[in-house]
């Protein structure tokens, strides 16, 4: 007798995933509440989380989609495995806490909250102990909001093919950010004290996709790598490698520091992103950065096919080779669905240093001479503080400043406080040139600068976006001696007052 395989019909297979659902939340009956957003199901103890992860196991990828989930007591009792994969839910903290105390040594897949992230969750806080760490969320399609990491962290250390030899890995939110992070804090250090002949390390994201967004997020974790001479290093604390179209880095801070002990083969490091064909603004940079050794450096962007604008650099840069306050290495391009390749309302007030090509708003610039079309445009910039190079652009081949794919305007310093050339060929005109404090601070700029800047009298002007950061205004203020008539500063031989400082 011929046996027919068995077909469900629509109506059959509407049955089984009504059946799979309702035995999931049947195992979350207990939960008071419905999942909706205005009765989220409720989540008081450890047991409650070890029931949502039978839920989500227990189903297919989607069902909880549209479901809300929310903390109603810190979660003291650690977490020592991940909630589950594919979450499509809401999870809301509250404002509450999460340990945990991750540390499968065979699998560092194991070692996560969740395993793709296609959800929303916001207010948590994580405390606790996690080893052989990556990340929190190995993908991120979804929205994490207001999450603070306070982790005592121990990244993955992966065996090569040569004995002795390890890839380091650690992007503590998430391997790949396809979406978006918003408000979120890493108070969590990063310390790669084992050399390694590999380090892939971000506090934030590895690898951006298309149209991602970080905003309004702070980085108060440092970085340390002890190095051996032969091993490729890659740091970003926002993206650490990746640079996609249209991704965005805005209003967000770093105050960490990195420091590299050795010299490695490869070094490229920035403290925002490694490269980007997208929109980096309203950014700032407090941290030290001692990384001698670096092939590229650029506190805002290693490699810049994007904008940079309004971003402020306070830190100290130690770099090597190419070194920069915002980008190492600027491009020409003229990519339609990407951002302009463009610096411009930045301001520098920290130091940087390297032996080689060395500047403020860039180190070198590239284009593709094959391509007279594309363009970068750097303008409207400031900087008050003195590099080991070029005060604002740091290429050696004077050549450069000819180039007319790279358009330069009204980039300043103060010749006062940075006796150095702007340009290996000097001031140019319009272009890059010093000038005397008093016609750099007050409202004397602003018709130059226009209405990318903030303005009062007393002080630099400010990229507008940044005017209300304290920290922002102090670094800003110039202290004036005090006399009747100019000749009395001729010669000073000290200088005291009392005065108080606020915030």
């Amino acid at each position: 007798m011929k046996t027919t395989p068995f077909k469900p019909t629509k109506h059959k297979h509407l049955i089984i995933s009504l059946l799979c659902l309702f035995l999931s939340l049947n195992s979350i009956a207990q939960w008071q509440g419905s999942g909706s957003e205005e009765d989220p199901y409720q989540i008081h103890t450890k047991a409650d989380i070890l029931a949502m992860t039978e839920a989500i196991n227990s189903s297919g990828a989607s069902y909880l989609e549209g479901i809300h989930f929310a903390l109603m007591d810190d979660i003291e009792e650690a977490l020592t495995a991940k909630i589950g994969a594919n979450f499509k839910g809401y999870l809301h903290g509250r404002g509450h806490y999460m340990n945990l105390e991750l540390h499968d040594e065979n699998n560092y897949y194991n070692n996560v909250l969740f395993y793709s992230f296609s959800g929303y969750m916001d207010s948590i806080t994580f405390n606790g102990n996690v080893s052989n760490f990556w990340s929190l969320m190995t993908d991120n399609f979804g929205v994490l909001k207001y999450l603070t990491i306070n982790l005592n962290i121990q990244g993955v250390y992966e065996d090569t093919e040569n004995n002795g030899e390890y890839v380091f890995q650690c992007s503590i939110f998430t391997i790949n950010n396809y979406g978006i992070i918003s408000h979120c804090i890493n108070n969590s250090d990063i310390n790669v004290l084992t050399p390694c002949k590999v380090a892939q390390i971000s506090a934030f994201s590895f690898q951006n996709g298309d149209n991602m967004i970080i905003e309004s997020c702070i980085n108060n974790g440092n970085i340390t790598v002890n190095c051996q001479p032969n091993a490729i290093i890659w740091i970003g604390i926002f993206i650490s490698f990746g640079g996609l179209l249209n991704d965005k880095i805005i209003n967000s801070v770093n105050n960490g520091n990195i420091i590299i002990n050795g010299i490695p083969e490869t070094l490229k490091l920035s403290c925002f992103a490694y490269g980007s064909f997208g929109e980096i603004s309203n950014c700032i940079n407090t941290g030290t950065i001692q990384a001698k050794g670096t092939d590229i450096f650029g506190t805002f962007s290693c490699e810049s096919l994007g904008t940079i604008s309004n971003c402020l650099n306070t830190g100290t840069i130690i770099g090597e080779n190419i070194a920069s306050a915002f980008a190492g290495k600027v491009y020409a391009h003229n990519t339609p669905d990407a951002s302009k390749s463009e610096i411009k309302n930045c301001l520098n007030i920290g130091y940087v240093s390297g032996n080689n090509k060395v500047g403020a708003l860039f180190g070198e610039f590239n284009n593709n001479e094959s391509n007279p079309n594309r363009t970068a445009t750097i303008k409207n910039n400031i900087s008050l503080s003195k590099t080991s190079g070029y005060v604002l652009f740091g290429d050696t081949n004077e050549d450069v400043f000819s180039n007319p794919s790279l358009i330069l305007e009204n980039n300043f310093y103060d010749k006062q406080m940075v006796p150095q050339q702007s340009t290996a060929i000097g001031d140019i005109p319009g272009k890059a040139e010093g000038l005397l404090t008093t016609d750099m601070t007050g409202f004397a700029l602003q018709e130059i600068l226009g209405d990318g800047w903030s303005y009062a009298e007393g002080r630099y002007p400010i990229p507008l976006g940044l005017e209300n950061d304290s920290v922002v205004i102090a670094a800003v203020t110039p202290i004036f001696l005090h006399a009747e008539n100019e000749n009395n500063y001729e010669h000073v031989d000290s200088v005291s007052k009392n005065f108080y400082v606020t915030t």
